[in-house]
């Protein structure tokens, strides 16, 4: 009877803690996939705002590609082969997906000062003509 509750014991401990690897794998696979949907967004804005994305789109897609391996590695890739420790494969792809969200953080940022940069160039042309129109009818009015 006591080794039947320590038989128990340990293989609840040991379905405890395979569940906490599924999970927290399962967790990071969530993560990557929302930083993604996150990463295209602002790809998104991007094109919307007539940016050249060319190069952005083809290396979301490649990073896109490194995660279904990854996921695919993590599941045990093909039927009989052993889940491989893809612990490299996640580093690349966190750095990847890092310094593309970086660069595309600077582009959107960029975008938005050339915006505002716009927008008042605009206030302050539409505020001489104002003013031109102004002086030339305070002065026609003088000369009559």
């Amino acid at each position: 009877m006591k080794n039947r509750k320590i038989f128990s014991a340990v293989l609840f401990c040991l379905l405890s803690a395979a569940s906490l690897v599924f999970f927290s794998e399962a967790s990071e696979t969530a993560d990557m996939k929302n930083r993604m949907t996150d990463l295209r967004k602002n790809i998104d804005y991007l094109t919307s705002r007539h940016f050249d994305t060319a190069e952005y789109l083809k290396r979301f897609g490649a990073i896109e590609k490194e995660i279904a391996e990854y996921e695919n590695a993590a599941s045990g890739g093909e039927a009989g082969e052993p889940a491989a420790d893809n612990s490299s494969l996640k580093k690349v792809i966190d750095v990847s997906a890092e310094m593309l969200d970086r660069e595309v953080a600077e582009k959107i940022a960029s975008v938005k000062r050339l915006e505002t940069l716009y927008l008042v160039m605009l206030a302050f042309g539409a505020t001489t003509g104002v003013a031109f129109a102004f002086y030339i009818v305070v002065m026609y009015n003088k000369r009559k």
